[in-house]
């Protein structure tokens, strides 16, 4: 049963990869994330779903094909988000969740993914955090997905005097208003559990995996990628991004 719905969950991937243009790198980056939460949602469907910063629409299109009901939220993506959406008729909403109140009544949804977004979070995130667990349902989950500030990968960087190259970047204007985008917090496990039971959760499920399958390019790359493969081999919570599953408490 296990490996039928790996095969499920992977040729729906496969053919929604081949579907959508843009963002083939950032797909093979976070193919591995986007395989555990559809097989943590299969069999439990339909469901109506809000996904929180659809951006490529990967994740998104793959939930809607597999039969559930999707929303999806973004402000960054604009054309790319609208595109995808419309494509696999996903509903698209355009806003700030940090700015303003999410349009849907109290216990909306099932499922709320925030799949690569509270990184990018400017103030307050346990009150975004506390925006998306009023509309989910009381036996609802929700599931986050997010950097490791404790992998090999950024304390490899740090040991080398290098920075994240998303911390900063241009400011973006959304509706007349300037954000900037970028990550502006990372989180170690610990530190995004304690997050998640300030705003509200019972955190029921953690993971720390690899992101995705990328060919790194040339020689030193390849050899910066074996060793760090290595060193995770031995210290699995140094993998590079945090998995967490929480309920409404």
């Amino acid at each position: 049963m296990i490996h039928n719905i790996e095969n499920v969950v992977d040729i729906n991937l496969k053919n929604i990869a081949t579907q959508i243009p843009r963002g083939r790198y950032y797909f093979r980056r976070h193919v591995v994330r986007y395989q555990k939460i559809l097989k943590s949602l299969s069999g439990k469907g339909p469901l109506t779903i809000l996904d929180i910063g659809v951006g490529y629409g990967f994740l998104a299109a793959a939930m809607k094909t597999a039969g559930h009901r999707v929303f999806a939220l973004d402000f960054f993506y604009g054309e790319m988000a609208e595109e995808v959406c419309r494509q696999f008729a996903i509903p698209l909403l355009m806003l700030n969740m940090e700015v303003h109140e999410l349009p849907f009544q109290d216990e909306s949804f099932d499922v709320v993914v925030l799949g690569e977004v509270i990184e990018h979070f400017t103030s307050d995130p346990v009150g975004s955090l506390e925006k998306a667990r009023r509309v989910l349902k009381e036996d609802g989950m929700l599931i986050v997905t997010t950097p490791n500030s404790l992998s090999a990968v950024n304390r490899i960087k740090r040991f080398l005097g290098q920075g994240d190259r998303l911390t900063y970047q241009s400011p973006v204007m959304v509706s007349g208003n300037s954000y900037l985008y970028g990550h502006h917090r990372l989180f170690c496990m610990d530190e995004l559990q304690e997050l998640l039971e300030k705003a509200g959760y019972q955190v029921c499920d953690r993971q720390i995996i690899f992101p995705g399958k990328v060919s790194p390019g040339g020689v030193r790359g390849l050899l910066g990628a074996v060793v760090v493969r290595l060193i995770c081999l031995v210290v699995p919570k140094l993998k590079n991004i945090l998995l967490v599953m929480a309920r409404p408490i």
